[in-house]
């Protein structure tokens, strides 16, 4: 009797009851649900950094250009055709390791490695590029009712003055009318929330920020940093 009820006193021992498996499922949804959220935003955080790298690799290729330029910049296809030039994303693509290509097939393998950023999740048909370049650079004076700003020299501050920064998923350009926000009140074209509460932002000067949009341009308090007569 006695070696039998030792023998279901080990039995209990190593097995669960129902109650203690129920606890066990609890305990592990519990860490699931507060893991994948910091997971996530590893993740995304991950993605934010690729994002700037990619960001400062166009801002620097655009100095690269200019230098060989004589210190003009590359166009958007704002005045890019009527200029007789190649997009800046074309015109870029020898600073970033290729050779200019108009092959559809060959500049969409191109772009996905050097103008998109991993947050960007856009299935618009024509949304080839992830970041637009500030007009500003290219506009005449009657755009921009104000001086040019063709050549790098012009700018005042160019550490303060956004070169390039994000398409709202739905676009198919390559550039941004960020003078149309002041002189008609025009919607930003900027996806302001890719990276969760703001976007990256490449400067003139090379380098690259993830920023929220009220950071570059907030007319209540007087912030442009799109405008290079107002960067500052």
């Amino acid at each position: 009797m006695r070696l039998h009820g030792q023998t279901r006193t080990r039995v209990r021992s190593c097995g669960f009851t129902l109650i203690e498996l129920l606890v066990v499922i609890a305990i592990i949804a519990l860490l699931i649900g507060i893991l994948l959220p910091a997971l996530g935003a590893a993740r995304n955080a991950g993605r934010t950094t690729v994002c700037l790298n990619t960001l400062r690799q166009i801002s620097l290729a655009t100095q690269m250009y200019a230098d060989d330029a004589n210190g003009n910049f590359p166009r958007s296809q704002h005045s890019s055709f009527a200029s007789a030039r190649a997009p800046w994303e074309y015109a870029l693509m020898p600073y970033l390791g290729s050779v200019m290509q108009t092959d559809p097939q060959v500049f969409s393998r191109f772009a996905e490695k050097h103008y998109t950023c991993p947050l960007d999740e856009s299935e618009t048909p024509g949304h080839i590029l992830s970041y637009g370049m500030n007009v500003y650079y290219e506009l005449t004076t009657t755009e921009s009712q104000t001086r040019t700003f063709h050549r790098a020299d012009l700018v005042p501050w160019p550490t303060r003055t956004v070169l390039f920064s994000e398409l709202e998923d739905n676009s198919i350009t390559d550039h941004i009318m960020a003078h149309f926000w002041v002189q008609f009140g025009a919607p930003t074209e900027v996806a302001t929330h890719r990276h969760g509460h703001s976007c990256g932002c490449a400067f003139l000067d090379g380098h690259a920020s993830d920023l929220r949009f009220t950071e570059t341009f907030d007319p209540d308090n007087n912030v442009d940093l799109w405008n290079p007569s107002t960067a500052h």
